[in-house]
């Protein structure tokens, strides 16, 4: 293993070229929002992969006992290879941590450091890595950030220096941020590939999707909250199954799902419906209808659901007295119309497994934003007879392209329970793209 030197002397004295400037400049600027430590440290990891064009990654931090290394964050590994590839590759997060230095071993097979582990991590697809602790500016160390590569591969001392800046600057940021949050749905998984485990800070009570909701737009400040509570002018219960806001009528209210499932739709004259969306936890209903005298789309909840109700009268005071806050609304308004239009390419162009697949991928990576899954495993009240409706396709046509999935050991859909088996096929097979729910603030 190569080991470079001590952390301190590659930060007293950095690399003056102009080009590695600007690739520090951008990996920082991922760092700009607190959102919570998984979220921050999924956010790192992903930014550092594409810096070192890294086939694997992962964070793991310092067990609060000092027993180990946990991982709470990894792209590519297939969770089965995740216990192995930790063990294997141990030798060189420990150089990492112990000399709080960064350790590359440009080919493992020749790695003399390495050689009793070369098979496993081969085993793993891993050919070569570099390790970089994450060091705080005050010298302690929390974890360890490292990439993984298929082939043979040499990072520039340049690249390591940028490396080590970008590792410190986001311990920083980690020690300083809150944990992840709890609660019904949400769970800390180890080694998810899936994403962010949180878009949010930790927020409590009723109101708290809003707050998270809007919070995925724009950074709540603390006098900010009472101004979104301030908006809710009171919540209402609804059963399963129930039909509250109707194609054509007039509609005066602005909501918000605190809790549950629904669904938009439209009605044609044969009684058939399409499904539109879906809104789930933190999702807004009938803000851009408020532009029309009556609604143009029928809303019904899937699931026993709780809404708050504000009027567009108060909205519009926010969007006056608080614009960041008005426009972070808007824009997640925005966002569902984003959706909407890839649903619309869904149902026109693709086929139905790809079909079906692109939109499972959709609610997964939405559920994640929402905390309501983690690791793969989602609880989803959609039958076949909704995919039908949002896919169009019949509900016998849903089941066939399900039992496809499942035999191809990429998706089980049972008993309310949505396990995505392998997220990297899955998305190739329904070349899945998820910018366009990106919700960076």
């Amino acid at each position: 293993m190569r080991k470079l030197p001590p952390l301190a002397k590659i930060i007293q004295r950095p690399s003056n070229k102009l080009e590695l400037s600007v690739d520090l400049h951008e990996l920082s600027d991922r760092l700009l929002r607190g959102e919570g430590t998984e979220a921050l440290a999924e956010r790192m990891l992903d930014a550092l992969m594409e810096y070192h064009d890294a086939d694997f990654g992962d964070v793991q931090f310092l067990a609060p006992d000092g027993s180990g290394l946990e991982i709470v964050a990894q792209r590519g590994f297939e969770r089965a290879a995740l216990s192995k590839m930790q063990n294997s590759a141990g030798r060189s997060h420990s150089q990492a941590l112990k000399n709080k230095c960064p350790v590359v071993s440009e080919d493992i097979q020749s790695d003399t450091d390495l050689a009793q582990n070369a098979n496993s991590l081969a085993k793993a697809g891993v050919r070569a890595l570099q390790s970089t602790p994450l060091l705080k500016s005050d010298g302690h160390v929390i974890g360890v950030i490292s990439t993984y590569f298929r082939k043979p591969h040499r990072l520039p001392v340049g690249t390591m220096q940028v490396t080590a800046l970008f590792a410190q600057q986001g311990a920083n940021r980690l020690a300083n941020e809150p944990p992840h949050r709890g609660g019904s749905g949400a769970a800390r998984v180890p080694g998810r590939r899936d994403g962010a485990d949180e878009h949010h800070h930790s927020y409590d009570g009723e109101y708290a999707p809003f707050f998270r909701k809007v919070a995925q737009f724009c950074q709540l400040r603390a006098d900010e909250i009472p101004v979104l509570s301030g908006m809710i002018r009171e919540t209402r219960d609804f059963d399963a199954d129930t039909e509250f806001v109707r194609e054509g009528d007039s509609q005066d209210d602005c909501l918000i799902v605190l809790d549950g499932w629904g669904c938009k739709y439209k009605t044609l004259e044969d009684g058939t419906r399409q499904i539109i969306h879906f809104p789930i936890l933190g999702d807004f209903v009938g803000v851009h209808a408020r532009l029309f005298k009556a609604a143009d789309h029928s809303f019904a909840t899937i699931t026993p659901s709780k809404l708050g109700v504000f009027s567009a009268e108060r909205l519009q005071e926010v969007i006056q007295s608080h614009p960041r806050l008005g426009q972070a609304i808007l824009w997640s308004a925005a966002r569902d119309e984003a959706i909407m239009v890839e649903h619309l390419v869904n149902v026109g162009r693709r086929n139905a497994i790809q079909r079906l697949s692109h939109f499972l991928l959709e609610i997964c990576k939405r559920m994640d934003f929402a905390g309501l899954g983690a690791g793969g495993d989602y609880r989803c009240p959609l039958t076949q007879e909704h995919l039908a409706d949002a896919l169009g396709l019949t509900s016998i046509h849903v089941n066939r392209v399900l039992r496809q999935l499942r035999e191809r050991n990429l998706v089980s859909l049972e008993k309310g329970t949505l396990h995505i088996k392998d997220l990297s096929k899955l998305s190739e097979l329904a070349a899945f793209d998820p910018d366009y729910l990106d919700q960076s603030n």
